[in-house]
């Protein structure tokens, strides 16, 4: 996320409103990646990215894609 200072996974986690259980465990760790994951996909489909390519686009431009385009 552009906004965070940071982009370590407490960082991600806090901004997505999420409780880490376990960390510095793998399963702990490995849930907690795969709920920001799941987090961010939701929100990159709210703002219209559906593509790996429009990510790219929209990291290195900031632009978003066009709605039916």
């Amino acid at each position: 996320h552009k906004g965070l200072e940071r982009h370590r996974l407490e960082s991600l986690a806090e901004y997505y409103n999420l409780e880490i259980t376990n960390r510095h465990r793998a399963m702990g760790d490995a849930v907690a990646c795969a709920q920001v994951f799941c987090r961010m996909v939701i929100t990159l489909q709210e703002m219209g990215i559906e593509t790996f390519q429009e990510l790219q686009n929209y990291e290195k431009t900031g632009a978003l894609p066009v709605l039916g385009g």
